[in-house]
């Protein structure tokens, strides 16, 4: 079986590792994969080696860019073709609605990728109304599709008129070959006198990094020896710099920018925090919990289906930077509670959240899918 995967660019997010991830598996299963990317080669961010190589389109998947659509439409019909594709799995709903439209009429087997939960599909804004005209019209020949949570199949459906499509959920998973603590997890508070909490994500207005550093400015104001360390990149990181110059606490906060071992920059922290608006099933904090960290994080999306509060991490309303500080506090000055929610949450991702069981579910879905178009 010849499948490709389509995905707007291969920005570090988690949707892109989550693609890299499944692939990895479906080649262990024998199946050929192929990445189609719609924007150009400087999308890629120095991503660390891919298990295969791309092809870039360099196309936008934008509305406003009508011309860089039907371009992009054509270049991936042409690919399919060519490259003799027996399946498409689109990530992101850019992908998949010019996905949708390539292989159409065609009736090349199209299965859709839900990873998160976006504002612009509620919005009132013109911009964002035309953008859900154009996916549902786009999407109307699709007929399967994986959410990878219940929350996120819930945010989408409504708007994008999917109630009554067939939908698979399929959580994330960790790669426990790579992620894992690196020692027991105790507070290394002695070893260097400080706590560090970090956050892995790109700098984006949703996943709300300055909410983020204006609750570790109260914590480390109310005199905690700590330290943040924000890994990724994106359009929000000088804004986040800033602040965190205005609040007087850029010699305790770290930019990591761009990471390739993202699970040496977790292992080297005492706590994990996602201040997000929106998520569909974090990868994030699934990894942060792999490797022994205790967690804070949004009640939004998926991210309660991971953590139930008090036991495998701990939950606060979105935008509440005061209750983030609060979290954070505990975090830092009860180490009883730092072991408790560390080993729980680790005990979670290795009983129920592997990549081998995700794949079996989606290899099994590609199966039939192109069972069904060959009778």
């Amino acid at each position: 079986m010849r499948v490709v995967h389509c995905i707007p660019s291969l920005a570090l997010g988690g949707a892109q590792r989550v693609m890299i991830e499944l692939i990895r598996q479906q080649q262990l299963r024998g199946i050929e994969t192929r990445v189609l990317v719609l924007r150009g080669a400087d999308s890629a961010e120095d991503w660390p080696s891919l298990p295969v190589e791309p092809t870039f389109l360099g196309h936008s998947e934008f509305s406003r860019d009508v011309i860089g659509r039907y371009q992009a439409i054509h270049a991936m019909r042409e690919y399919v073709h060519r490259e003799r594709i027996d399946l498409v799995h689109s990530h992101l709903w850019g992908a998949a609605t010019l996905a949708a439209a390539a292989c159409g009429g065609d009736q090349i087997p199209h299965v859709v990728h839900i990873h998160d939960t976006n504002p612009w599909l509620y919005s009132s804004r013109l911009r964002d109304v035309l953008r859900r005209m154009i996916t549902r019209h786009n999407l109307r020949n699709v007929t399967r599709y994986i959410a990878v949570s219940q929350d996120a199949w819930s945010y989408n459906r409504g708007p994008l008129n999917l109630a009554n499509r067939p939908v698979q959920i399929v959580p994330n998973g960790v790669n426990t070959d790579e992620f894992f603590p690196k020692r027991d997890r105790v507070s290394r508070m002695g070893e260097h006198g400080v706590f560090r909490i970090g956050m892995v994500g790109r700098f984006t207005p949703e996943k709300r990094q300055a909410n983020l550093i204006r609750a570790f400015a109260q914590l480390r104001n109310s005199g905690a020896p700590v330290e943040l360390h924000l890994a990724g990149t994106g359009t929000r990181m000088d804004e986040c710099r800033k602040l965190a110059q205005t609040l007087d606490i850029d010699d305790v906060v770290h930019f990591a920018g761009m990471i390739n071992d993202v699970p040496g920059f977790l292992q080297k922290l005492d706590a994990f925090a996602l201040p997000s608006d929106c998520e569909g099933m974090p990868l994030s904090v699934l990894e942060a919990m792999a490797v022994g960290l205790p967690v804070v994080a949004t009640a939004v999306g998926g991210t309660p289906e991971l953590i139930v509060n008090e036991s495998t991490g701990l939950l606060i309303p979105p935008s509440d930077v005061d209750g983030l500080a609060s979290a954070m506090r505990r975090l830092v000055f009860d180490a009883p509670l730092r072991d408790r929610l560390a080993s729980s949450g680790l005990a979670l991702v290795r009983e129920r959240y592997s990549w081998s069981i995700a794949a079996e579910k989606i290899v099994d879905l590609y199966s039939q899918m192109v069972s069904q178009r060959q009778r």
